[in-house]
C-alpha cells in the first residue's frame, strides 16, 4: 500500500493519468484502502468515471470536489442526479450553482430530476433560484415542481404570498356565540396566482 501511495504521488505530480487497463483493480484498491481515493480520483480521468457509472462500489469516485464540473458537464443524467444527491447531504449551495451553469440547456425532463435532489436539505437559500423557475416559459412541470418546493419552506415568500390570499378569501366572524365563514370564489386567477401554483396563464 505504501509503494503504491508513493507511486500515485509521483503519477499526480507528473499531472498523468493511470493506464487505462489497470483502472478496475486501481478502483479497487481506494475501497480497500480509502487513503488512496484522493489520488486515484486525480489520476482515474474521464475513463475511471465512466467505469465507476458501471459499478457502484467505485462510487467513491463522484464524492470529490475535483470531478464536480466534469461530471456535471460531461457524464449522464443518472451520474448528474447522483453527484447532485451526494452534494445535497455535504455541500448543498454547491448543487443551485452546479444547476444554474446549465440550466437554460437541460431538457424539461432532466430539469424536474435534478430539482427532486433539492429536497435534501432544502432550505431559504434555494428559494432565489425556485423562484425563477416559476417563470421557466418551456415547462409547466417545473414551475409546478418549483412551486411545489418553495412551499415546503416554511419562511419562504411563497408562502407569505399564499397566506395572504387564504387570509383574503376566508373570513370567519363570531356573532352571539354563532360562527360563520365567509369564502370568497376566485372566479378567474390573476397572473400572479398561476404563476406561484405552476399553472397556464
Amino acid at each position: 500500500s505504501q509503494l503504491l501511495t508513493e507511486f500515485l504521488e509521483q503519477v499526480v505530480k507528473a499531472e498523468k493519468l493511470f493506464p487505462p487497463i489497470f483502472l478496475p483493480q486501481l478502483l479497487d484498491s481506494g475501497i480497500k484502502d480509502k487513503t488512496l481515493q484522493e489520488y486515484i480520483i486525480k489520476v482515474a480521468g474521464k475513463r475511471g468515471i465512466w467505469l465507476a457509472k458501471q459499478n457502484k462500489k467505485w462510487n467513491y469516485i463522484f464524492d470529490q470536489d475535483i470531478n464536480e464540473v466534469e461530471i456535471w458537464e460531461a457524464e449522464t443524467t443518472a451520474s448528474r442526479v447522483n453527484l447532485l444527491k451526494n452534494l445535497r447531504h455535504k455541500e448543498p449551495e454547491k448543487v443551485i450553482k452546479l444547476m444554474e451553469s446549465t440550466w437554460k440547456e437541460e431538457s424539461a425532463q432532466d430539469k424536474i430530476k435534478f430539482m427532486e435532489t433539492l429536497e435534501i436539505n432544502l432550505s431559504k437559500t434555494d428559494e432565489a433560484f425556485l423562484e425563477s423557475c416559476l417563470d421557466d416559459k418551456r415547462s409547466k412541470e417545473v414551475k409546478r415542481r418549483a412551486s411545489e418546493l418553495l412551499a415546503i419552506i416554511s419562511d419562504s415568500e411563497l408562502t407569505k404570498r399564499m397566506t395572504e390570499r387564504f387570509d383574503k378569501l376566508f373570513q370567519i366572524t363570531e356573532t352571539n356565540s354563532k360562527i360563520t365563514v365567509n369564502i370568497e370564489v376566485i372566479e378567474k386567477p390573476d397572473k400572479s396566482l398561476l404563476r406561484d401554483t405552476g399553472g397556464d396563464e
